[in-house]
This record gives C-alpha cells, sequence and structure tokens, in this order.
C-alpha cells in the first residue's frame, strides 16, 4: 500500500512530458520536459509526474509549442511517498534464522575455546618435556627413537588444535556477517520505507479543442560534470585522443533516452562594482646592506620545443598525492564552450559516474626520451602533439593508453584547436639511470673570492639490445648580481652540451643496446668576501 502526504489532487489529468534534453553546467542542470496530450477547449488543470523534488521553482518556465492555447500557470509540489505493508510470517522467519545464527555463533565460540586450550595444555607439556631432556641426557638414558615420537605426536597435537582454532574462528566471523544481514532485515520490516518526490502542476486555457504540445525547463542542483580524456600513442607518429565527459547526478529523477549537453556557462545572480578608496603610496628609503638568498624558481614556460610545459614537472613525473578530494571546475580558455554529444543516452539517479564519449581525433605526434635525474632517476617518455581536432581540450584527466594497454594517468591544462601539447607516457623500464653528487670548497688566493665546487655524475644503462635516442637535463644556478659567479667547467663537462638563460643544461646522445654511458658536469660558484652568506 502506497500513500503520498500530501496526496495529489485527483482532479488533475496527467501529461506524459518525459525529459527530452539535459544541458549540464559545472554545478547543475537545466531539465527540459516535452509533451503532447488532446484537450477540449476551456480551462485544464494537468499534472506531470516524476519531476526532481529538489528543482528551484524560480526557474520554472513553460513554451507553447503547438495548439491553439497558453499555460495560465505552473507550479512544483513535493511530498512524502509512504510505503507500507504488513509482513508477519517473514518476520516471524527472520526471527526464527536470527536465532539459529546465535545458537551457531555460541557453538562456534565454545568449539574456538576449546582448540585453544587444547593447544595451550599441550605446549606447555612440549615444554615441560623439552626440559627432562637434558637432565635424562645426563643420567645417560638417551633415547632418540622415543624422543622423535614423542614430541611428533605432541607438535601434530598442536598443529591440529590451531588449525581447529583458526576454522572456527574464520566460520564465526562469516556467521556474524549473515547474521548482521538478517538483523537488518528484520528491522527494515519495522521500518515504514519513504521517498521524496516531486511533481508539476500545469493549467493551461485551450481556445479551441485539439492537441496541445508545450515544453517546461527548470535547473536542478545534485548534477555535475567534469570532462576526461583518453590518449593512445602505439610508439608511432600519431596519436589518437578520445574527450569524454563525466557526469553525476542524484536529482531524484532518472533520465532515460535524453539528449545530453555539456556547458561551461557559469550561473550567476550579477555582482555589484566595488566601491573606490584611496591607494597611498609611500616612499622608503633604500637599505644600503646587499643581501643575498639562494631561491628556487619555476619557471614559467608557454612553449617547450614546439609544446606546453607544466613549470618544472618532468614529463611523466605524477604530481603529489592529496589526502583530500578535490573537484576543480572546468577550465575552457576565457571562453563559453558549449558541446553536444551525440546520441541518447540514459543517466540514472544514483550518484554513480556516467562517461559519455564526446568527440575523437588523430594527430601527428613526435615521442622523445628524457631523463631529468635530480627529480627522479629515471627515464620518461614524452609525446608532443598538435591538437587537430575541432573541439578545444579542456582541463581534465588523461588515461595514457600504449599498444600493450593503459599505462597510467596524468593530467593536461587547456588546449585550444591547433596548439601544441604534450603528454608523459612513463617511464621505460629497459633504461637504468643513477645520479651522484660531490661537493668540495676551493681555495681562490688570486681574488680572494671563496667558492664552492659541485661535481655531477650521471650513469646510464640500456638494458635492452635496442639503442635508445635520450635526452639528460641536468641544470646549475643563475646568478642575478655581479657579488656571486657561477662558471661551468667546460673542460670536465662531458662534450654536446647546451645551457639556456635558466640555468639547464641538455644533452641529447645515442645509447647503444645493452651499452652504458657516464655524463659529467661541474660548476663553481664563487661569491665576493663581503657577503656573509653560505651555499647548500
Amino acid at each position: 500500500m502506497t500513500k503520498l502526504i500530501p496526496p495529489v489532487d485527483v482532479a488533475r489529468t496527467e501529461l506524459q512530458a518525459p525529459v527530452v534534453q539535459v544541458t549540464l553546467l559545472e554545478d547543475r542542470a537545466m531539465v527540459r520536459r516535452q509533451g503532447r496530450i488532446s484537450l477540449p477547449a476551456g480551462r485544464h488543470r494537468l499534472v506531470v509526474y516524476g519531476a526532481s523534488p529538489v528543482l528551484q521553482d524560480v526557474s520554472l518556465q513553460t513554451e507553447w509549442l503547438a495548439g491553439e492555447g497558453r499555460v495560465a500557470d505552473v507550479v512544483a509540489r513535493r511530498a512524502w511517498r509512504i510505503l507500507v505493508e504488513d509482513r508477519p510470517q517473514e518476520a516471524a522467519d527472520l526471527e526464527a534464522q536470527i536465532e539459529a545464527a546465535e545458537r551457531t555463533h555460541d557453538r562456534l565460540d565454545a568449539q574456538r575455546m576449546a582448540a585453544r586450550q587444547r593447544r595451550q595444555r599441550v605446549t606447555t607439556m612440549v615444554r615441560q618435556a623439552t626440559h627432562e631432556v637434558p637432565v635424562d641426557a645426563a643420567w645417560g638414558r638417551v633415547d632418540p627413537d622415543t624422543w622423535n615420537a614423542t614430541f611428533g605426536a605432541l607438535f601434530g597435537r598442536i598443529r591440529d588444535a590451531a588449525i581447529s582454532e583458526v576454522e572456527n574462528y574464520h566460520a564465526q566471523l562469516d556467521n556474524l556477517d549473515a547474521l548482521d544481514n538478517l538483523v537488518k532485515r528484520r528491522r527494515a520490516l519495522d521500518r515504514m520505507d519513504t521517498e521524496f518526490v516531486g511533481w508539476l502542476g500545469v493549467d493551461v486555457d485551450m481556445a479551441a479543442a485539439g492537441e496541445a504540445e508545450l515544453a517546461i525547463e527548470y535547473v536542478v542542483p545534485c548534477a555535475v560534470w567534469r570532462p576526461i580524456h583518453a590518449v593512445r600513442w602505439a610508439g608511432e607518429d600519431r596519436v589518437t585522443v578520445r574527450s569524454s565527459a563525466v557526469l553525476w547526478q542524484n536529482t531524484g529523477e532518472d533520465w532515460s533516452d535524453v539528449a545530453l549537453h555539456f556547458s561551461t556557462s557559469r550561473a550567476s545572480l550579477g555582482h555589484e562594482p566595488p566601491m573606490l578608496t584611496d591607494d597611498p603610496l609611500t616612499a622608503e628609503r633604500k637599505d644600503d646592506e646587499l643581501r643575498v638568498e639562494v631561491r628556487q624558481v619555476e619557471v614559467q614556460q608557454a612553449m617547450v620545443e614546439g609544446a606546453e610545459a607544466d613549470d618544472e614537472t618532468p614529463a611523466g613525473a605524477q604530481p603529489t598525492p592529496s589526502d583530500q578530494v578535490e573537484l576543480p571546475g572546468v577550465e575552457d580558455g576565457g571562453q563559453r564552450r558549449h558541446l553536444v554529444a551525440p546520441g541518447r543516452h540514459r543517466v540514472p539517479a544514483d550518484g554513480r559516474p556516467v562517461r559519455v564519449p564526446l568527440s575523437t581525433f588523430e594527430a601527428e605526434a613526435r615521442g622523445e626520451l628524457i631523463t631529468v635525474p635530480e627529480d627522479k632517476p629515471v627515464a620518461v617518455w614524452r609525446v608532443v602533439a598538435r591538437h587537430s581536432g575541432t573541439e578545444a581540450l579542456l582541463a581534465g584527466p588523461v588515461e595514457l593508453i600504449r599498444d600493450h594497454g593503459p599505462v597510467g594517468w596524468t593530467d593536461t591544462r587547456f588546449v585550444a584547436t591547433g596548439a601544441p601539447f604534450e603528454l608523459g607516457f612513463g617511464p621505460d623500464e629497459a633504461v637504468r639511470v643513477e645520479r651522484t653528487v660531490q661537493r668540495k670548497q676551493l681555495d681562490r688566493h688570486r681574488d680572494e673570492w671563496p667558492a664552492t665546487q659541485r661535481t655531477v655524475r650521471v650513469f646510464l644503462s640500456n638494458l635492452g639490445p635496442a639503442p635508445k635516442r635520450l635526452k639528460v637535463i641536468e641544470r646549475i644556478p643563475v646568478s642575478e648580481i655581479d657579488e656571486v659567479r657561477v662558471t661551468l667547467e667546460g673542460d670536465f663537462t662531458t662534450e654536446g652540451h647546451a645551457v639556456d638563460d635558466d640555468g639547464f643544461v641538455t644533452w641529447t646522445l645515442e645509447l647503444e643496446g645493452r651499452g652504458h654511458r657516464e655524463i659529467r658536469l661541474r660548476w663553481v660558484l664563487a661569491s665576493a668576501p663581503s657577503l656573509n652568506w653560505s651555499f647548500d
């Protein structure tokens, strides 16, 4: 037996208006229902069942599509649907099963405790017999066969008791799970099942008899979407990029056979301009003391050899894990994007993720093997490609797929159509990298500038039979004042290196199959005697 509190007005005529289109925004969705009904002339009160009970009343709007008439009013109504059932026989059966499970639990517990006591008694007997062996040997009573038979029998009894104890313990755990399930089912019989539901009341005026067709739109919370991508690279000169949308909704209404649109628009109630205040400027006398500090600077680069670079994070490196779950907003590059998913889809209101394909494109790619030993002693594959699709790649997670299957996850920033992008496809297992650093304090009698020498050695090994072309990236400090000098010792440093303005030293080399190489780098940092500072 089912009842609604408050009940639906029985005088209303049901209008079949299913959901035909849903437009997902970052944190809400716009739902469009559409229905057709034959009506005589005059005022009619219609009802549309199955609407979300959490819809925003102020967002309700209607559109008259066909027929001679108009919508006079539309309102949202909500109620508790209560399901009351009397099932005494099922309750009695569950109570009997609960009593049987409790008796089984007591029996298993008694058996487990008895097995533990047997094991402890036999263990005590073994300990006492062990103390008697040297005494018997001292008196000349040596009988190895009797000892072996006695201790073998005792250890066998200990093993049997331990097995019985463990088996009863696991059987007791299984019985507890079954008992908990029975108790929950019994309690459910004493609880009325309730559900929060909603419906729409629509009043229409028909000027003449005929068919009326109208659409109803409203906004619901508890619905979000985010972009996700899958990139396949088979080790050749092309990549395949598949973009999808992952959406979640728990609005209380299922969306079946609907057209899905995804928008990056951000709904707002408007903003007021800030109040203008005075911004006083003050001047301070410059300090005559020269201060020197060592700092790490993230180099912001828009392009790295024709591809976007993620600060100083090497390709393929995973971000630092966090204990907080964050869902960032949709980055659209400053321009509103409206994406339409092909086909029709079903999205149940259960809060589970649903993946909807959006677009696919192929692009030319260039893969290279790089290593940044200072950050991580591994060689990773970096793939550089140019976006050749019709829709921009929105920022989001990327699933990486090689010819043998998925290799991991990374993320990408916003990539416009025609723009380059790069992805790391994980390490090459055949390449081994090891890095050592030596520090030495130098005496400079000529200019009396204290100096520190750093020597870096990078050892590379190729365990595979095929040769590898590898790019090695190291770095040296960059001085911004004349009182600090950084000198690269080129006679010791391995040839073929290139140094940029940010201090990154790069080698591109061939690593033969089953071969190994050593890369050397040495630089000297000297500072004026007047500076009181240290470089670690």
